[in-house]
């Protein structure tokens, strides 16, 4: 995949920016209690949010940016409870259009842990996995499975979620060259 120095610059700032991020919470996080499995408990709320995405990706098999949409589907993680924070799994579906003959679907699962600066503004960041469909309209569709890394704030406004996230997939298990980057905008609505 190449990438311009900007680009290349703002991928090195992101991932920065969450390595600092998880290590600042990784620490609060071992010096308290961690609670497991939080859904077996009495109070937990799953706090949904739906949203739709929408952004761009540049992937190793395309020479330019490409837009990508989706859906994203986000709860409190029901295995681990922080004693800081909260860990936000979002699971969401994506599709990318390359050009009119080459188009891929993703199904990612994100985990972020998530920090409040204020009540309603909250930072984090974390690993992810992908599932990854590259189907070029001439050859057999591609499948390939994916490591993530990503960076997110969140804005909630009462029943609207505002969102950005930055993330990266490495690609592996496939024959085309499947890494991506995508800064995604998201518009939904919490339950």
């Amino acid at each position: 995949m190449k990438l311009s120095s900007k680009s290349a610059s703002f991928i090195i700032k992101t991932t920065t920016l969450t390595a600092f991020i998880l290590a600042g919470m990784t620490g609060t996080a071992l010096a308290d209690e961690l609670t497991v499995l939080p859904v077996a408990r009495d109070g937990y709320v799953a706090n949904p949010t739906l949203s739709l995405k929408g952004g761009v990706n540049s992937m190793g098999i395309a020479d330019e940016i490409s837009p990508q949409l989706g859906v994203e589907l986000a709860i409190d993680c029901p295995l681990l409870d922080v004693p800081v924070g909260q860990i936000r799994q979002q699971v969401s579906y994506n599709y990318i259009r390359i050009t009119d003959s080459a188009r891929v679907h993703t199904v990612e699962a994100n985990p972020h842990w998530m920090y409040p600066l204020t009540e309603a503004f909250w930072l984090g960041g974390g690993p992810g996995f992908g599932y990854t469909n590259v189907k070029v309209l001439s050859f057999d569709a591609q499948h390939n499975l994916g490591l993530n890394l990503g960076a997110s704030a969140h804005l909630n406004l009462g029943k609207v979620f505002v969102g950005l996230e930055s993330r990266y997939q490495w690609g592996f298990f496939g024959d085309l060259d499947a890494d991506n980057f995508a800064n995604t905008a998201k518009l939904g609505i919490s339950f």
